[in-house]
């Protein structure tokens, strides 16, 4: 049988109301708290959820934000109703929902918090997204560690020996130079090629969140709540570079967009592929639901598929007994994938029908 939310019908929330979110200290400050423990939250959609809270309320609200388990306020502040269902089912402690009632824009604070950032990192010189490709058979200089003379066509010491030395004192590289009359250029007489010192890296714009992310994107996708400061000291061990925060949690983004693609574009070819099933296939069944966001646009609900020639073969060719299952999505994309399924004259496993739907209940099951 299909696994039911692991903690029961009800959990512990914790809705935070009618406060302010504090920009320079983040936080909810002067806000009113109330635990609701006796309530079915899995069985909601996101409007009826809204509903629900304004009528406790008495007042409306413009958006509303929980925080996931494990994760600080600043962090973990996130506005998706359909992670929110997931998370609040799958931990045992309490978890909080805080009520924007004027609509600030708490998402837009990470990106300037991103920016304030960069400009006061002295590793940093750039954000511009380079192209991955240019990073290769690229000759690295570090003009900064070498103390050079200037050499013009009227510099009389051009036709002295000179020496080139390290900037750091102790560093033991050295090179000795002769001007040659003859063939106006300068011939190396004597090198000690080896730098003692640590080096500066800053390589600027090189090191862009594209490239941390293209880096790191196998332990991303399977580690996604990976902290931005882990990441950070990652790329430090690694590479000995420094970075930001900012970067850190930009390149997160970036990796997961290059796994998953562009998730707006994914889910609007769903009718495509509904109505490609259906013509490819006669008899088959597909639905798919829609509910309207806050925001006045369409998001995705769940979707139904049943193949025509899975079910004709089911009827032909395999026991009359049919178990439902399911299990949680975790990708990047939260939700719940159901199946009916079958037994064959082998005695295996026969996939009927599935679907996809944002949490498991009694509604989706019919």
């Amino acid at each position: 049988m299909a696994q039911s939310v692991p903690n029961g019908l009800f959990v512990m929330v914790e809705l935070n109301y009618q406060g302010v979110f504090n920009r320079n200290r983040f936080s909810y400050t002067s806000g009113v708290k109330t635990i609701f423990n006796d309530v079915e939250f899995s069985s909601m959609t996101y409007s009826e959820f809204v509903t629900f809270c304004e009528r406790f309320m008495h007042e409306e609200c413009r958006k509303y934000y929980y925080c996931e388990p494990d994760m600080s306020f600043m962090e973990g502040l996130n506005p998706e109703y359909s992670s929110f269902i997931f998370d609040a089912y799958g931990t045992d402690g309490v978890i909080s929902v805080y009520v924007d009632h004027i609509g600030v824009g708490v998402d837009g604070w990470h990106d300037d918090e991103d920016n304030d950032d960069d400009e006061h990192d002295p590793c940093i010189d750039g954000e511009n997204e380079d192209n991955i490709d240019e990073l290769r058979n690229v000759a690295f200089e570090f003009n900064e560690d070498v103390v050079h003379m200037n050499r013009t066509s009227n510099d009389p010491l051009l036709r002295q020996d000179f020496l080139l030395r390290c900037s750091k004192g102790a560093c033991t590289f050295r090179l000795w130079a002769s001007w040659m009359s003859d063939e106006e250029n300068f011939q190396i007489k004597s090198l000690k090629a080896y730098h003692n010192c640590a080096r500066n890296f800053k390589f600027g714009s090189l090191v862009t969140y594209a490239w941390i992310g293209s880096h790191y994107t196998k332990e991303i996708v399977e580690s996604q709540k990976i902290s931005v400061r882990k990441l950070r000291l990652k790329v430090m061990a690694k590479f000995g570079i420094q970075v930001s925060m900012g970067q850190c949690r930009r390149a997160k983004k970036y990796a997961l967009k290059l796994v998953e693609g562009n998730l707006v574009e994914h889910y609007g070819k769903l009718w495509s592929y509904g109505h490609e099933i259906l013509r490819t296939n006669p008899g088959s069944t597909v639905k798919l639901d829609m509910e309207d966001g806050p925001d006045g646009k369409k998001y995705f609900s769940k979707f139904y598929c049943c193949f025509q020639g899975v079910k004709q073969g089911w009827i032909e060719g395999c026991r009359r007994v049919i178990g439902l299952d399911g299990c949680f999505l975790k990708g990047v994309c939260k939700g719940e994938l159901l199946c009916a399924i079958g037994r064959d004259a082998n005695d295996k496993i026969y996939t009927i029908a599935w679907a996809v739907v944002n949490v498991e209940n009694k509604q989706n099951w019919k």
